[in-house]
């Protein structure tokens, strides 16, 4: 479905830490206050279909609660969720994991918002705020990622 209101943030980083790590580190939503400055809480279970509530951060200290239905959960690849008011405001998060140059994996991370309020929620909050905030989510990921594993 093709929406007249729709913009994107895309972002990417290389990570020297192998998909699993990535992906147990993506999906361990107890301790994102450990590293996430961006989703700063995540209440719920990454499972397809499941129900998550979480606190976001962005610039100029703008916080705010949401929640959204985990749409796809592909192991060590993709993690995607949704949520907002259709028609209105719709915002599709998602965490992807690819093979880049050996031994550099490709985390791609974004998200795409639709509806009839995201021109002024565009302009005002994500234009320009959006990008450094997932970035800086994505560099924070690769240092807890590419950190040497404690001895067990």
């Amino acid at each position: 479905m093709k929406f007249l209101y729709a913009h994107e943030i895309a972002t990417e980083i290389h990570i020297a830490a192998p998909a699993q790590r990535i992906w147990d580190i993506l999906t361990d939503f107890p301790r994102y206050p450990e590293w996430n400055r961006f989703l700063l809480k995540i209440n719920g279970r990454a499972a397809n279909g499941a129900w998550i509530r979480f606190l976001f951060e962005m610039p100029r200290g703008f916080r705010a609660p949401a929640c959204a239905t985990v749409l796809k959960l592909d192991p060590g690849k993709e993690l995607r969720w949704a949520g907002g008011i259709h028609g209105l405001f719709r915002a599709e998060h998602y965490f992807v994991i690819e093979p880049g140059a050996d031994p550099m994996l490709r985390f791609r991370h974004g998200e795409i918002f639709t509806g009839l309020l995201v021109p002024i929620v565009w302009r005002l909050l994500l234009e320009r705020g959006g990008p450094p905030v997932y970035q800086a989510m994505n560099v924070s990921l690769k240092e807890r990622a590419e950190q040497v594993a404690p001895a067990q």
